[in-house]
């Protein structure tokens, strides 16, 4: 099943705190939790599962954003956005040594909101990804890196992001059935439902496990754990789904499932 982003918001002015989730929320993401200090955002953040935090660099209290931005980055490892009305030169000096992967100057509106959450979403996740993908080295060399548009990032081994009528949504890769080409877009299939990104099926290959997905047609990609049965150019799945397999494919499809 495919969720929204999730959001945690930490901001100290009350009417811009409500006035950030409201327009969160009427972009499509899930906001999972508020805070006006360092300190309780970084004991809800510890507990919780989140996909990208809202950090307020000027905190009331002994404990500022900068100070919460470094426990995340050091700990956690999710995405975080600076919100500031301070555009001066020592503030951003001091922010950008946390590496935040964006900034919002006050005030915002819901377009510049929406813009800084996708880039920071996807940057994040791709560059997440380049350590894993650089490390695959094949004839001597190192694999180059897959291409992907920006309505698909990976998350990590378990999750991908796919863009849906302008909303980001995590995906656990074991939940995907299958993937089917159409144009230079990909239909992905879950058990009840399915989502329509752009890209091709090759891009979109190139972003998951090669151990959990395997081609069976020129059009088609299954989840190896999904497979039940091989049957006469037909790959049967659970769910009573299923796809239909290539002559090309099949010596390495039946290779691969059944031993």
């Amino acid at each position: 099943m495919s969720y929204k982003v999730k959001i945690y918001i930490v901001e100290d002015e009350y009417i811009t705190q409500a006035v950030l989730k409201n327009n969160v929320e009427e972009i499509g993401y899930t906001v999972v939790g508020m805070s006006d200090t360092a300190e309780k955002a970084w004991e809800d953040l510890q507990g919780m599962d989140v996909d990208l935090a809202l950090l307020d660099i000027n905190l009331a209290g002994e404990k500022d954003g900068i100070w919460l931005a470094k426990k995340i980055r050091e700990n956690i490892g999710i995405p975080f956005i600076f919100l500031t009305a301070y555009g001066d030169k020592s503030t951003i000096n001091t922010a950008v040594k946390t590496q935040p992967n964006g900034y919002l100057l006050k005030p915002f509106n819901e377009v510049d909101i929406y813009t800084a959450i996708e880039v920071a979403l996807n940057n994040f996740n791709q560059t997440q990804a380049k350590p894993k993908l650089q490390s695959k080295e094949l004839d001597g060399g190192t694999k180059p890196l897959p291409t992907s548009s920006t309505d698909v990032s990976v998350g990590n081994d378990q999750t991908i992001y796919l863009k849906v009528d302008k909303i980001f949504y995590k995906i656990k890769l074991s939940e995907i059935f299958y993937v089917k080409s159409d144009s230079n877009y990909v239909e992905v299939f879950l058990e009840s439902k399915k989502h329509l990104v752009r890209s091709t099926l090759k891009n979109f290959s190139e972003l998951l496990p090669e151990h959990m997905f395997l081609q069976v047609h020129r059009s088609y990609i299954v989840n190896v754990k999904k497979i039940e049965s091989l049957g006469d150019g037909e790959v049967r799945l659970n769910s009573d789904k299923s796809v239909p397999l290539s002559a090309n494919y099949k010596e390495d499809v039946i290779h691969k499932v059944v031993h």
